[in-house]
C-alpha cells in the first residue's frame, strides 16, 4: 500500500475559506492506484469517503468524520486534435487556472473567459 493515510489533519490549507477543521483521516491521491487504495481503505475500515480538489468550492463547518482524499495528480494532455476540435484531458488534481493557461499556451482558444472561475 503506497497511500499514506494520516489521522487528525487540519483541512485549513485545503480550503480557500481557510476554515480550520480536522479530518478524521486524510490522504493525498497522486495516481489512479492511490484512488483505488483509498476506496479499498474506505470499504475495509467502514469509513465514508470525501474527495476534494483545491477546496475552492468547499465550505466546511465542522470536523469531517471521513477519509478525506485530496486529488493531487497534475498534468494535461491532448487526446485528440484536428481542424475542428481539440480534446484535452486533465488530471483530477489539476488546478483550473493553470489548466486554462496551459491550453492557451498550446494555442487552444475558448477557455480564456473562464480562467478565474473557482
Amino acid at each position: 500500500m503506497t497511500l499514506q493515510v494520516q489521522s487528525a489533519i487540519s483541512l485549513k490549507p485545503f480550503n480557500t475559506f481557510g476554515v480550520d477543521v480536522q479530518a478524521r483521516l486524510f490522504a493525498e491521491a497522486h495516481s489512479d492506484d492511490d484512488v483505488r487504495e483509498a476506496l479499498a481503505y474506505s470499504a475495509e475500515h467502514d469509513v465514508p469517503l470525501l474527495v476534494i480538489g483545491g477546496g475552492s468550492n468547499l465550505l466546511l463547518s465542522a470536523d469531517v468524520q471521513s477519509l478525506v482524499v485530496r486529488m493531487a495528480s497534475r498534468g494535461i494532455r491532448i487526446v485528440h486534435e484536428d481542424c475542428l476540435e481539440s480534446i484535452v484531458e486533465a488530471e483530477a488534481g489539476e488546478p483550473w487556472h493553470p489548466f486554462v493557461r496551459s491550453c492557451l499556451e498550446l494555442g487552444l482558444a475558448g477557455l480564456e473567459n473562464l480562467r478565474l472561475i473557482p
